[in-house]
């Protein structure tokens, strides 16, 4: 089964970059990210011991439960 792949899907944003677009500090994402994705935390990715990136569509995927889940 093929997927359409979009840059959304291939572009890895920083902690940085995600700090600057969404205008939260950097211990709001550390935080998320511990909480683990089972528990609602950020999806991310891991690059070595200290470096995280995140994907577009997934962030937006994560955004989507987390308006539904409010919703509800």
């Amino acid at each position: 089964m093929e997927q359409d792949l979009t840059v959304a899907d291939l572009t890895l944003i920083s902690v940085d970059d995600l700090c600057k677009m969404w205008r939260v500090n950097a211990d709001w994402i550390y935080d998320m990210v511990a909480l683990g994705e089972d528990k609602g935390g950020l999806p991310h990715h891991r690059l070595g011991r200290r470096t995280l990136r995140f994907k577009m569509s997934e962030l937006a995927t994560w955004l989507d439960a987390r308006r539904s889940a409010k919703a509800a």
